[in-house]
């Protein structure tokens, strides 16, 4: 999801961010990778994305969803919970 994002969403091709960037890539696709396995390995887990929700400026309301590179924060925990909601998701089945 997120080597998807990165190019799709933001237009980032890793080939030109620092070796140090291109590994923390790998090790999150390949923890994405393993989430999604265990996801399909069990009936009551569900995978939530929520990149959908996020705007490629990584803004809602002029104001920053992220508290870093990869942590929302409040602000954009509660923007991305409200789209959420209002798409009539839920967590539970």
């Amino acid at each position: 999801m997120r080597r998807y994002y990165l190019r799709q969403k933001l237009g980032i091709d890793i080939n030109y961010v620092s070796e140090d960037k291109k590994a923390e890539i790998r090790d999150s696709a390949k923890s994405e990778d393993e989430v999604e396995k265990i996801v399909k390995q069990h009936r009551g887990v569900q995978w939530v994305d929520f990149m959908q929700y996020i705007p490629a400026d990584k803004l809602i309301d002029g104001l920053p969803v992220y508290f870093d590179t990869n942590h929302l924060n409040p602000f954009g925990s509660s923007k991305i919970a409200e789209m959420f909601i209002n798409d009539k998701r839920t967590l539970l089945k």
